[in-house]
């Protein structure tokens, strides 16, 4: 006498058990996960890298020897702004070289968004240290900052706020 197991199997069918929507839910989740990720890359593109990296990339050699320039000659600089975006450059270092310089560009970077960077021709002024003005800045961001001539270029970051004292100085040569 044979009996039929099937007949007398109370279990509920596969799909109607915990088991496997466990099993199933793992990948799904992770293939969810997948399209949320790749819809923030596309839609919080990296602005790290320019358009012209070629041709940045080769301008790199040039940007070194000016910072070789500043500090062989110990250049370093205090910049100050106030309330309106006036900024004020004091420069120290060797004397021949700071007389010489009669004016320059301080460029601002934002450390994700381009958007934000600044590029800023300062002048001299007759107190002797270079003057520019800058559109409001957020003090909670560290800025990369870069004051550069034609001779000499001296970099930093740090949170820019009205008022306070930021210090830019040459950095050894990387050999």
């Amino acid at each position: 006498m044979t009996v039929d197991r099937r007949a007398e199997s109370t279990e509920a069918p596969w799909y109607r058990q915990g088991w496997p929507i466990f099993v199933f839910s793992l990948p799904a989740t992770a293939v969810i996960a997948s399209f949320i990720s790749l819809g923030y890359a596309i839609a919080y593109r990296d602005d790290t890298v320019g358009g012209e990296y070629y041709k940045e990339g080769l301008a790199i050699n040039r940007l070194l020897a000016l910072e070789d320039k500043a500090w062989q000659a110990r250049i370093a600089a205090t910049l100050t702004v106030d309330a309106q975006g006036s900024i004020k450059a004091i420069l120290e270092g060797n004397p021949e070289t700071v007389q010489q310089t009669r004016e320059g560009i301080l460029r601002i970077s934002h450390p994700q968004d381009a958007a934000l960077d600044q590029v800023v021709a300062v002048t001299l002024a007759p107190d002797r240290a270079l003057v520019g003005h800058l559109r409001p800045l957020d003090p909670r961001v560290h800025w990369a900052l870069a004051l550069q001539t034609r001779e000499w270029r001296i970099t930093g970051s740090a949170q820019v706020a009205p008022g306070a004292a930021v210090r830019l100085f040459a950095t050894p040569p990387v050999e």
